[in-house]
């Protein structure tokens, strides 16, 4: 995932991986495959890679409706996991090794699932629910009776605001202005517990580019717990937090979640620190939102100025 997503109630996404050693079975590979199947004939898309005596299971992390997947993506994914889990030995499952996770748009939240693979070999979900400022589901397209409604609407609203708002509608876009002007780098502050030490991060200056989007400069180092071999095969996790902060390091990309001071969340956006892996110290970049997200923000003066950044799975 790169960017900036739209957060559309309805609709979810998936990224990560399942990665192991493949079992000594006859015709495993075709297991893998009929799984794969499988998973995109339910909305749940992996790309399958064999290299060796190691396979990876990459989920497609494409924004998708959560109706098409059966059960809901709450019993879909659980299910379709335990069903690959089913295809291996139990002797074999506790060296699987997982990354997958999953966020589902809600109107006003976010439910964030980890699927980790625990030393047994069993399925262990996670999920917490955030606060989310979620966009409005697509409408259907328009007939001409409901675009001729729709302008008398516009109208009839700009005139009610130019007689009731102080200013007129120039109050109202200068205060537009006023909310898209991105908070300054020390209001802003950085939780990177979650990666144990493996590197601190600091807000260095804000800037924009040329197309006018303002982006965060962030200073990122190497931390007092930098692995010196970027493998997990050299130390192997001790819990599955560690286990995804070490693969998220290894692939050089990091999720972070971006919130304003009162704790709303706003978007998440991935930030690349492969550049850790030869330099003590590195410069990353977050796009930042563009002024309010609806009118009633502007009207009453809730900007969505980020104030937290955390640094997540």
């Amino acid at each position: 995932m790169s960017g900036q997503r739209i957060n559309t109630p309805g609709t979810f996404f998936t990224d990560g991986m399942v990665q192991g050693k493949l079992p000594p079975l006859p015709d495993f590979k075709s297991d893998l495959e009929d799984w794969a199947r499988l998973a995109k004939s339910q909305e749940l898309e992996f790309k399958l890679e064999i290299e060796g005596g190691n396979f990876s299971l990459l989920a497609d992390n494409r924004i998708r409706p959560v109706q098409n997947v059966p059960g809901g993506l709450d019993d879909g994914l659980p299910t379709l996991l335990a069903k690959l889990l089913d295809l291996f030995p139990k002797s074999a499952r506790g060296a699987l090794f997982s990354t997958i996770r999953s966020v589902e748009y809600r109107k006003g939240e976010e439910a964030q699932t980890v699927y980790a693979i625990v030393a047994g070999g069993d399925l262990d979900v996670r999920q917490r629910i955030v606060k989310s400022d979620s966009a409005a589901e697509p409408e259907s397209l328009m007939t001409p009776k409901r675009l001729a409604l729709a302008a008398i609407a516009v109208a009839a609203t700009l005139l009610i605001l130019q007689l009731i708002l102080p200013g007129g509608l120039g109050g109202l876009f200068t205060r537009a202005k006023q909310n898209a002007l991105p908070a300054k780098p020390d209001e802003i502050k950085i939780d990177a517990s979650a990666y144990l030490g493996y590197f601190t991060a600091r807000p260095v200056k804000v800037d924009t580019a040329r197309n006018g989007v303002q982006f965060l400069t962030l200073s990122i180092s190497r931390g007092t717990n930098f692995p010196p071999t970027l493998s997990l095969d050299s130390a192997p996790p001790a819990t599955w937090g560690e286990a995804l902060a070490l693969q998220n390091l290894i692939k050089g990309y990091v999720r972070c979640e971006v919130y304003d001071a009162s704790g709303l969340f706003l978007y998440d956006a991935e930030v690349r620190v492969k550049g850790l892996h030869i330099a003590e110290e590195i410069s990353a970049f977050i796009p930042l939102p563009q002024g309010a997200a609806s009118p009633e923000q502007i009207l009453y003066q809730k900007p969505r100025r980020p104030g937290i950044i955390i640094f997540a799975y």
